[in-house]
């Protein structure tokens, strides 16, 4: 893992880690990180080690399963995500993420018109 990389992470820990001393001077911790990076650059792992360093259970959404051809469908099932999200504290990875935009060369992508 490079050195900034690190550095990055145990911030984002540290920042946690004093959340009431940050909350008393009008400030908040990080809640969200985006972690990009082709398959095996340890974005799950990363995302393992936070739960753990921050004494959190990992919540790990696959959403290549979460997408289904009904639009209403997949977001009553990511509403039921972020309702989970608000009530119980965690780690959440939104795993497979690029699921929810489609090849725009697909025929069935929704809003695909053709121009002439």
């Amino acid at each position: 893992m490079p050195q900034t990389l690190l550095v990055r992470i145990q911030r984002v820990i540290e920042e946690y880690r004093q959340q009431n001393k940050l909350k008393s001077h009008g400030l908040g911790h990080r809640r969200k990180i985006l972690l990009i990076g082709p398959p095996g650059t340890g974005k799950s792992m990363t995302a393992r080690v936070l739960a753990k360093e921050l004494r959190l259970e990992l919540h790990s959404i696959q959403v290549d399963k979460m997408v289904t051809k009904f639009m209403g469908e997949t977001a009553a099932k990511l509403r039921q995500v972020f309702d989970l999200i608000n009530e119980v504290p965690g780690v959440y990875l939104f795993d497979e993420f690029d699921a929810i935009g489609s090849d725009r060369s697909l025929d069935n992508d929704v809003g695909k018109w053709d121009a002439y």
